[in-house]
């Protein structure tokens, strides 16, 4: 049994004996309990003793405290997952009985992982144990989520591990010569599995009669309609990305051909490791890391261009050979420092919701207007969680606010290019009379402490920060906020997706920018007039008008 199979499932609360039925004689309705989070391991790590379960918001809006369940306690009951609703099945009651200590169980799915030589191997995705005992039989460690679904997974025994340590799972030096198993490569057909079949398998595991859970909330949209081939595509894409960021500027700096192809092993290079940290971890500074170092890869191979008889080598040779050299210096240090400007901010923004709900809304709209680009903003210092939502909504009052503002001069055309396309098209009519700006900017100042502190708007799309900075181009930035809720919902961050965070998400990104912008233009509109009014009633009176 794996525990990914179960993540997220709903599980309910066995009616007690004496009233599993009802007066007609049909059995008797379980009472929801929530949904299962993570396991739970002993402090050796090596066995699996229950889950904590995430229980229901209370009306929707109030939190309530996760659960320990005890593994023991788990069955099924009436076709769904369902637990023994006694006290020595929940928290410190159900630990007594099993004689832990839960302040000494560790909870290893998404825990790092390194060796014993300090190497990071990447983290933890999933766990197989024996459903009546608990016991490990493997450990998944994925290097990340494109990896785990292009090339799979790395299967660790527990023999394996050594046990916790800073933060860390640690395992034996020997995980580095373990291969790949799964991954669209190998399982391409598996990859269209949903998680109501995952969900059945794990059920039947418990109940030897055959009993079914399904949980009909799918945890990943790609699986639930059977379209894994472009979530593959996605990986591949994203791959790929920054090989294509680093041919755009040398298409840019006008680089002559041989150049602008080494480019594309150039911009892998830089992504790539740009992606770590100095230590190990994740970096946040990939896209920024391309950008110096393509730049100066090109001027270095446009030097030597055509400079020798034998170019076809000696170009590619300068600026690949720059390029990856400067990545494997630069590359890491540019991604801790951008890591550590996106942490601050995010930090901050937790801290200080409101004012950096502010601040982070109206700079990231502004940018976003400006010829410059929002989303390579937001993907250069890993722009996410809290920050990114105030993110999105100042993307989305600049753009939703300028389609609005404009509508009455530019109609369904303009609403359309501006609103799904780009406020960038209005720069020219700014330079012109930057006063325009202010019913957007005003807006974005309101929507996004709204976003932090109201509706606690977060951004968590699992491909990357950039729908931070997209706004409702392409409605990128709402997919992204709906696609970082379907992934915390899978791995347990987030119970479920409620009314609320719809409504927030309607609020924040479409209904607030339209009609604050329109209210601040109609008051602008009559300031004016106003004054025109004044000025006019000020030339009569002076006999200088008729």
């Amino acid at each position: 049994m794996r525990a990914g199979d179960f993540v997220g499932a709903k599980i309910y609360r066995k009616p007690t004996e004496d009233k599993r039925t009802k007066k007609d004689g049909t059995p008797r309705s379980p009472k929801k309990l929530g949904k299962i989070h993570f396991p739970v391991f002993t402090p050796g790590g090596t066995r699996v003793v229950g889950f904590m379960v995430r229980q229901s918001d209370i009306a929707g809006m109030i939190e309530r405290p996760d659960r320990f369940v005890a593994l023991d306690a788990i069955g099924v009951y009436e076709g769904a997952i369902a637990v023994d609703d006694v006290k020595g099945t929940y928290d410190a009651a159900a630990a007594k009985r099993l004689d832990i200590n839960l302040d000494d169980c560790i909870i290893w799915v998404g825990m790092d992982v390194r060796t014993e030589s300090g190497d990071a191997v990447g983290y933890c995705s999933d766990v197989e144990f024996k459903p009546r005992s608990g016991i490990v039989q493997t450990f998944y460690v994925t290097a990340s989520a494109a990896s785990s679904m292009l090339v799979g997974d790395t299967q660790v025994p527990p023999t394996m591990l050594r046990g916790y340590e800073n933060g860390a799972m640690i395992v034996s030096d020997e995980v580095k010569s373990l291969g790949y198993s799964g991954g669209a490569a190998a399982k391409a057909a598996e990859a269209s599995v949903v998680v109501g079949d995952k969900v059945k398998k794990g059920a039947k595991v418990l109940d030897d009669k055959g009993s079914v859970a399904v949980d009909k909330g799918s945890r990943a949209l790609g699986k639930q309609l059977g379209i894994a081939f472009l979530v593959t595509v996605g990986g591949y894409a994203s791959a790929m990305s920054g090989s294509a960021m680093a041919v755009a500027i040398g298409y840019a700096l006008q680089a002559p051909p041989l150049v602008l192809f080494s480019l594309a092993t150039v911009g892998y290079a830089a992504n790539a490791l740009g992606s770590v940290t100095l230590s190990g971890g994740k970096g946040a500074g990939g896209p920024l890391a391309v950008l110096f170092i393509a730049v100066i890869a090109a001027e270095l191979g446009k030097a030597v261009s055509k400079e020798t008889k034998i170019d076809i080598l000696v170009t590619p040779l300068v600026t690949i050979l720059a390029g990856v050299g400067l990545s494997a210096l630069l590359a890491p240090a540019i991604g801790t420092a951008a890591s550590a400007v996106g942490d601050v901010v995010k930090w901050a923004t937790v801290l200080q919701p409101f004012w950096m709900g502010i601040l982070v809304s109206v700079v990231i709209g502004v940018a976003l207007t400006l010829p410059i680009s929002s989303a390579a903003i937001c993907a250069a210092i890993g722009l996410t969680g809290l920050a990114g939502g105030a993110a999105v909504a100042g993307c989305c009052a600049n753009m939703v606010g300028f389609a609005v503002l404009s509508f009455r001069e530019n109609r369904w055309g303009g609403l359309v290019s501006q609103g799904l396309g780009t406020s960038m098209l209005q720069m020219g009519n700014i330079v012109r009379n930057p006063r325009i700006w202010l019913p957007a900017i005003l807006t974005s100042a309101i929507t996004g402490p709204l976003a932090t502190c109201l509706f606690r708007l977060e951004m968590n799309d699992p491909a990357s920060a950039v729908a931070s900075g997209m706004g409702t181009c392409g409605m990128v930035g709402p997919i992204g906020v709906y696609a970082g809720w379907v992934n915390d919902v899978a791995t347990g961050a987030k119970a479920a997706i409620t009314s609320l965070d719809w409504v927030g998400l309607a609020l924040i990104c479409f209904v607030l920018p339209s009609a604050y912008c329109a209210l601040f233009s109609s008051l602008a509109r009559i300031w004016v007039l106003t004054r025109a009014m004044s000025f006019l009633t000020s030339l009569k009176r002076l006999g200088l008008s008729s």
